[in-house]
């Protein structure tokens, strides 16, 4: 504070000044012209971001975690999701949920309060589906057509900020698809995911990328129907059954298996090691073998995909298993190169051709399809063959 003082006097006033407004409009710079920002990127010698905000000042502004980005997902909800692929992306959802709760109840090494809060909670779970029947009104965000970018940047920040502020202490309705709050729900993402704590499930522009009205059924259950039956069976693994039919935490010191009996959970525990020991004595490359710990929830959960898809399918009279298993198959082709795939061993998803060949090779029914038997490369003993639903 001495210091300071010493410095706050009025023959250092013009250098005070110099230094406040070079820091404001520093701060302010990727907001401004191309001339400004090239001047600053260059004295902060950070040349790299200049091409990046020269040639996307759309990005500060759009995408759906940034300012506009409520409106630009309502133009696209609006103008690109098709309304009757919507119906079909829900129809095929009920299909796995059914398919799913009669596993459960069938489950033998589920116990009868095991299977009750399973079932209680799938059947409270909901699904969202590309887009919510009522968009979120974005009035909130005006755009002063005759004022700065930097003035209009920071007067929707302030309106941004105060419509998520008026949410607090507000209780959580049930369904919301609250994409202005979370950037990571909104329906451009490509992504289609269980939310625990919500215990819902979003299907957002993934679901347009990997339906196709012009697809079979079969080709539709083995493309995004896997990837459902996959992330659903992750609101009952470890890490799901952390939380109830509500999406509350219900897991503590006490009762570390949340919702799920003890001994189901000792049960399904040593399902899941026996998982993690067989993709252990992989060995995609020389010298180099997966690692079954850092893998085992993701493959399970690969497995479960094609245990739901084959459970919906008992019930359908001509159902084409080859259809299914090739779009299931064709859906992980990739090019990548061998130092990518090396590294990719150390993800905690498998890699893309075990997610194929490794799982189809526990069923029965890809066995009867393509007459595969003893001696085969994708033989595998029914002993030998792993399953935790």
């Amino acid at each position: 504070m001495e210091y300071l003082d010493e410095f706050y006097k009025e023959e250092n006033f013009k250098v005070l000044k110099s230094y406040l407004l070079t820091h404001t409009v520093f701060a302010a710079y990727e907001y401004l012209d191309s001339d400004i920002l090239n001047s600053a990127t260059e004295f902060d010698s950070k040349d790299d971001l200049y091409d990046f905000y020269n040639d996307g000042y759309k990005n500060l502004v759009l995408s759906n975690h940034e300012i506009l980005g409520v409106a630009e997902e309502n133009a696209y909800m609006t103008f690109f999701i098709d309304d009757e692929v919507k119906k079909e992306i829900i129809d095929m959802c009920a299909d796995i949920k059914a398919a799913y709760r009669s596993i459960l109840e069938e489950e033998e090494w589920l116990s009868e309060e095991g299977k009750k809060a399973a079932i209680e909670k799938l059947d409270n779970l909901e699904f969202c589906v590309l887009k919510p029947d009522t968009l979120i009104d974005s009035s909130y965000l005006q755009v002063d057509k005759d004022a700065s970018y930097l003035a209009n940047f920071a007067n929707l920040s302030i309106s941004q900020r105060k419509h998520n502020l008026s949410f607090v202490g507000e209780k959580r309705v049930k369904g919301d698809w609250r994409y202005d709050l979370r950037p990571e729900i909104a329906a451009t993402v490509d992504n289609a995911f269980y939310y625990g704590c919500f215990n819902q499930f979003f299907i957002c522009s993934m679901g347009v990328n990997e339906f196709r009205p012009e697809y079979s059924y079969e080709e539709n259950l083995g493309k995004l129907g896997a990837i459902i039956g996959h992330e659903l069976t992750h609101g009952f693994d470890p890490m799901g059954i952390q939380y109830d039919k509500d999406g509350n935490m219900v897991v503590t010191d006490e009762n570390p298996s949340g919702w799920l009996p003890q001994a189901d959970y000792d049960a399904f525990m040593e399902k899941m090691n026996k998982v993690a020991e067989y993709y252990s004595n992989i060995k995609p490359f020389p010298y180099t073998a997966v690692d079954g710990n850092n893998v085992w929830g993701e493959a399970t959960a690969d497995i479960g995909g094609i245990t739901i898809g084959l459970k919906i399918a008992e019930g359908i009279e001509g159902f084409d298993y080859d259809k299914y298993f090739r779009s299931f198959s064709t859906d992980w082709m990739t090019q990548v190169t061998l130092i990518g795939e090396q590294g990719d061993v150390n993800n905690e998803h498998p890699l893309r051709h075990l997610r194929v060949n490794t799982v189809l090779s526990q069923f029965e029914k890809f066995y009867e399809t393509y007459d595969i038997k003893e001696g085969d490369l994708m033989y595998l003993a029914p002993e030998d063959r792993i399953t935790v639903w």
